[in-house]
């Protein structure tokens, strides 16, 4: 089978649904097309990126061309970019700082034994 349909279902109550009108299609694009109609098997071409034969698919092909050349959301996606950008230099920072923090409390306690670890042989040279 080519085509999956599911629907949000409860792991725990496989009987409760979750009834928000969303349904998923997973799509296996090299699985076997003979139980799909004729529009099903040009749209699985067109996802693997062959040419679009159909009018669904020389649809979809036209919107994504329009989606692509709007400059809104080219801008917006490049506003979103930039905020992930900052996110990830934030995120890089905090950890690196983090990171510096449990250095110095290792060097702090490594110094700790290093000290306690010279007590105890001088109190046995001494005894």
């Amino acid at each position: 089978m080519g085509i999956g349909f599911f629907i949000p279902k409860c792991r725990e109550d496989e009987e409760l649904e979750l009834k928000d009108g969303t349904d998923r299609i997973f799509i296996c694009a090299g699985g076997d097309k003979d139980d799909v109609s004729e529009e099903m098997r040009c749209f699985i071409d067109y996802l693997t990126g062959n040419t679009a034969k159909s009018d669904l698919t020389t649809r979809i092909e036209s919107k994504v061309k329009e989606a692509i050349e709007k400059r809104l959301w080219r801008k917006e996606y490049m506003t979103y970019k930039e905020h992930m950008d900052q996110e990830y230099k934030r995120g890089k920072a905090e950890g690196k700082a983090e990171g510096e923090e449990e250095r110095k409390t290792l060097k702090n306690e490594n110094e700790l034994l290093r000290k306690e670890i010279e007590q105890l042989k001088a109190q046995l040279i001494t005894k």
